[in-house]
């Protein structure tokens, strides 16, 4: 995951202190700070790897499907398993849908020699051995290009591909078509161990592929994960009683900031998001460790031009990550600011949005999303 507190940060302190200063010269930062936050992760790590130590298991049936709210481990469930496989030496294959997720993914396994094959479906599947290319044509937009083209191209051309595999694990399946799936399932080794591991939450179904969840009918294992273990315990609080989130227990670390700021569709969005960053670094959050998480690319794109912000791909140690709601999914940030002026929501969007964040949270929107939950 990217978060600070994990020790991957992607600021020296020179270049913190430029920022802050910067930007409200009279701030003064003591890294100290987050020495209590660092402890509640610590707490959650554990709680979260004994929700998991018995599901893990579980991949010792050949089709299992594991369902869970946002929070409640999925992906750290399905990198579990991709981790087991690898030591029983099995080929393996690890997919999500989104770009930032798969990155996280590749990341994580990228010292395996190529053993875990993984990443976003989409991708892998362009470059798997057989596949013929399909180049992105001249005029055309890049959502033609991957939703329509490239979709049409792999299902006319799957059956060139030559990779087989022991494993194949899919996370948040809700965002997978039943035909991707079944394309996915034909690269097994009918020699190997033929495991199907599938998780997903279909309160996080944004794109709406008409993935159905296995049934026990057709020989599928079937669970569930339980409570959150991500979110500090007002967030979890919120995303349970207003959007029917997974289980808060009482035992989640407190929560060190839940605000909201009003936005208007006329008003200046940025300078309220702008000032919700610096109540972050007041409250002594690394900006490596927040996400401005928007609810529309035209919100997006008003704040990565202003220069202060940039998406996924393309932020570095001066820049604050700020990027969609769907292309964040599966991801979790220390602190979370959810930029919107626009109501009424989807809320299955709304749901992924909230719930990246840890420790604090700061809701811009307007006043019925306030109303909305709770704030």
């Amino acid at each position: 995951m990217t978060r600070g507190a994990e020790g991957r940060l992607m600021y020296t302190e020179e270049t913190f202190a430029q920022f802050v200063e910067v930007l409200r010269p009279t701030v003064q930062f003591d890294p100290d700070t987050n020495t209590a936050r660092r402890i509640a992760l610590e707490k959650l790590n554990d709680r979260t790897n004994e929700q998991l130590r018995a599901l893990e298991r579980l991949d010792q049936n050949r089709k299992v499907f594991v369902s869970g709210g946002a929070g409640s481990g999925k992906s750290r469930l399905a990198t579990s398993w991709a981790q087991r496989a690898l030591q029983r030496d099995e080929r393996v294959l690890l997919v999500c849908f989104n770009d930032p997720l798969g990155k996280e993914f590749e990341d994580r396994f990228a010292d395996t020699d190529g053993a875990i094959v993984t990443g976003p479906f989409l991708k892998i599947a362009l470059d798997m051995p057989g596949m013929p290319g399909c180049n992105r044509k001249e005029g055309e937009s890049e959502q033609d290009y991957w939703n329509s083209r490239v979709q049409g191209h792999l299902h006319l051309h799957w059956h060139r591909v030559t990779d087989q595999y022991d494993t194949i694990i899919i996370d948040e399946a809700q965002d997978f078509s039943p035909s991707w799936i079944a394309m996915l399932t034909a690269l097994l080794d009918p020699n190997g161990n033929n495991r199907v591991l599938i998780v997903g939450d279909l309160g996080q179904e944004l794109h709406k592929r008409r993935f159905q969840p296995p049934s026990p009918d057709d020989g599928w294992t079937i669970a569930e994960l339980g409570p959150n273990v991500r979110n500090s315990r007002a967030i979890a609080q919120m995303l349970r009683s207003k959007l029917n989130g997974p289980p808060a227990p009482h035992w989640l670390p407190a929560t060190a900031l839940l605000e909201f700021a009003e936005t208007t569709p006329t008003s200046n969005i940025a300078k309220t998001v702008d000032a919700s960053v610096l109540k972050l670094i007041e409250e002594g959050f690394d900006p490596a460790s927040i996400a401005v998480v928007c609810l529309g690319s035209a919100i997006r794109s008003e704040l990565c031009s202003a220069g202060n912000y940039a998406t996924y791909e393309e932020r570095d140690s001066t820049k604050i990550l700020c990027d969609n709601a769907h292309r964040l999914k599966g991801l979790e940030y220390d602190a979370v600011i959810v930029a919107t002026n626009q109501w009424p929501l989807n809320e299955s969007v709304l749901y992924v949005a909230l719930s990246r964040a840890v420790h604090a949270l700061i809701v811009c929107g307007p006043r019925t999303l306030a109303d909305r939950l709770g704030l």
